[in-house]
């Protein structure tokens, strides 16, 4: 499950700087960007919060990789 949420975590903020920043700065908002807009800001701002940062630096960072067989 702590890959989906990481893989969640760097596409709702890809989306966020690479269109919804720039769309909300120029004022060109689509019928449905306030709300798809506002669910993925509370993600990005929730999904730090609830990714055990500590477990993800030891388990996938600092600990070798296992061969491929």
């Amino acid at each position: 499950m702590l890959p989906l949420l990481m893989f969640e975590f760097a596409w709702k903020t890809t989306w966020l700087l690479a269109f919804g920043l720039p769309q909300w700065s120029a004022g060109q908002m689509p019928p449905t960007f306030t709300e798809d807009f506002r669910n993925i800001v509370l993600g990005v701002i929730l999904m730090p919060i609830v990714i055990p940062w500590g477990y993800v630096y030891r388990h996938y960072i600092r600990q070798p990789a296992a061969r491929w067989r």
